[in-house]
């Protein structure tokens, strides 16, 4: 909506560069990632009765606060590829499989080998992984090989966003003397 709006455009007038801009989305994700994580933790322990050692409370906040950086990055690339109206749709058509297909609803186990192969080149299978691992119950597989799965796609996503945010200002909005268009 930034970009469609004309307000990329106009940052790309100062001397800001792309990355201080997108480095400030994640941070502003994980601040209201916090939030959110701070709430489920709340009702979990007092309204569901969730019990964990407080080390595994706040390993498990860690991850989940880690985990935005990924999410948010492939989310800022769909947004700098994609118009205003169209990324929600778009935002929606590539987490919600992604999701389902990763084990977070269902347990992966269940799903056919080929399903299983892609949920590995999924980012919220190592997700829930580094989070399963806390509570021991995860797949068995390394911490390093879901911290470095996600560490690449996160530079991927990233620099995929920076180039489509290079773009932005490229003709996908131009300014007339009679306004934005």
């Amino acid at each position: 909506m930034e970009r469609d709006s004309g307000v990329l455009l106009l940052k790309r007038t100062t001397p800001m560069p792309a990355a201080a801009y997108l480095l400030a989305k994640v941070a502003m994700a994980i601040a209201f990632g916090a939030v959110v994580v701070l709430g489920i933790f709340l009702l979990g322990a007092y309204a569901a009765g969730v019990v964990l050692y407080r080390w595994q409370w706040f390993a498990l906040a860690g991850v989940v606060l880690a985990g935005v950086i990924p999410f948010c990055a492939l989310g800022l690339a769909v947004g700098a590829w994609s118009r205003g109206r169209a990324a929600v749709a778009i935002t929606n058509l590539v987490f919600l499989p992604m999701a389902m297909l990763s084990g977070l609803w269902i347990p992966i186990t269940i799903f056919p080998a080929a399903l299983q192969d892609i949920a590995n080149a999924l980012p919220a299978y190592h997700q829930a992984q580094l989070a399963l691992k806390i509570i021991a119950m995860d797949g068995g597989q390394p911490t390093l090989l879901h911290v470095s799965v996600l560490g690449l796609q996160s530079l991927v996503f990233l620099a995929v966003a920076a180039f489509g945010f290079r773009r932005a200002g490229t003709g996908a909005v131009s300014i007339r003397p009679g306004g934005m268009s």
